[in-house]
């Protein structure tokens, strides 16, 4: 959202909430000829809800352009009687891993001349950070943070807007989703049916009183937890955390790892990426899961070796498995992507309309709402 000062050519955000919207004015004043600058970042399913949100929050009195940059979204937003000008177009930022040196300057000349960003899955890292030394905040569209380099940042003096758990119940959701649809073997059956094969009878299971494990007990996973209350399954956790007055509330067991894996009917993970959990679900870890058992990955990409997870469900080893990320997205093994008892959906897991607004909202908010991050201390206290 841009100021209506002519003198100011930067793009400004205007944050969210009186507090926030009162930290934005002092700092304005401040600031003598300089606009607190800003970027929105989204895809095009949810470009439309945000501007809207944006424009109608703030658009009376205080500022008169929504601003929003993509490349493909522009027939749409022309559309919108509210939003008044786009950017021209701007090279895609880069959806590979942390530090990629090919794509790092997409990133860097996409933020170049901005005090603040919102981003999604961009690296945020040591040099990204000493090519851009006017950023001094990075608030997250979204809750994964293995793409931020707090040591970094914090070197740096550069403050992170973030928000835990916002699209908990999205995510938790999909796992639930996934879960109960390759016990049934939906998607395969939906599949027969779509070809004219026309399959009389297939037994499945029900969820209901399965061994439901969960690795990661954090906000997605307790969410999860809940929402498998009406199902009466036995639930065992596993987490380098604590969270003993969670587990005795809900009845969760808690267990050591290699019991996770020998147990659970149901296994969905919900961690982030670490140099603890990189590869955890390799082949020997995938070799210990039991052969009926369905695993599901709602949280990140090179977690699950993919190509040890193919060989498996190939063979009958493992019975299902659910992918929402992938190493490489989008994913391009197609041997695993067609296997009957593969469940793939391309990284949904906070997809729903209402994750996605709150995502942008606490995203805005956290312009002016946002810490100084700091190495082994939260949110980076397992990393």
């Amino acid at each position: 959202i841009a100021t209506r000062e002519p003198a100011l050519e930067r793009v400004t955000i205007i944050p969210v909430g009186r507090k926030a919207a009162e930290q934005f004015r002092r700092r304005r004043a401040a600031q003598v000829g300089r606009a607190f600058a800003g970027i929105v970042r989204v895809d095009y399913q949810h470009a439309v809800e945000i501007a809207d949100f944006l424009a109608g929050r703030f658009v009376a009195g205080e500022c008169d352009e929504v601003v929003l940059v993509h490349s493909e979204f522009v027939t749409v937003m022309t559309q919108r009687p509210r939003v008044s000008r786009l950017l021209p177009m701007t090279p895609e930022p880069d959806a590979a891993p942390a530090g990629a040196p090919e794509k790092l300057p997409y990133t860097i000349e996409y933020l170049r001349g901005y005090d603040a960003a919102i981003v999604s899955f961009e690296p945020i890292n040591d040099r990204v950070l000493e090519a851009l030394p006017e950023l001094k905040v990075v608030s997250k569209l979204g809750v994964g943070l293995d793409k931020i380099d707090a040591a970094a940042m914090r070197s740096r003096g550069v403050h992170l807007g973030w928000t835990p758990g916002v699209n908990k119940r999205s995510v938790a959701e999909l796992a639930l989703c996934m879960a109960l649809a390759a016990l049934r073997h939906v998607v395969d059956l939906n599949g027969a049916m779509r070809r004219g094969d026309r399959p009389l009878q297939r037994m499945g299971r029900q969820l209901t009183g399965r061994v439901v494990g969960i690795h990661g007990c954090g906000e997605i996973g307790k969410e999860f937890v809940r929402l498998l209350q009406p199902f009466d399954c036995r639930v065992i956790a596993c987490d380098i955390v604590d969270y003993s007055e969670f587990y005795e509330h809900f009845g969760v067991e808690p267990v050591d790892f290699e019991e996770l894996l020998a147990r659970s009917e149901v296994l969905s993970i919900h961690l982030t990426v670490t140099e603890r959990t990189r590869g955890l679900y390799g082949a020997e870890t995938l070799d210990k899961l039991r052969p009926d058992c369905v695993l599901i990955n709602t949280a990140r990409g090179r977690i699950v070796d993919e190509h040890a997870l193919k060989e498996r469900l190939r063979d009958g080893r493992i019975a299902a498995a659910c992918v929402d990320a992938f190493a490489v997205e989008p994913p391009d093994d197609d041997e695993l992507l067609n296997l009957p008892n593969f469940i793939a959906t391309p990284h949904i897991g906070a997809g729903s309309v209402e994750a996605r607004w709150r995502m942008g909202v606490t995203a805005v908010e956290g312009l002016t709402d946002n810490f100084l991050p700091e190495p082994g201390k939260y949110p980076f206290d397992y990393r």
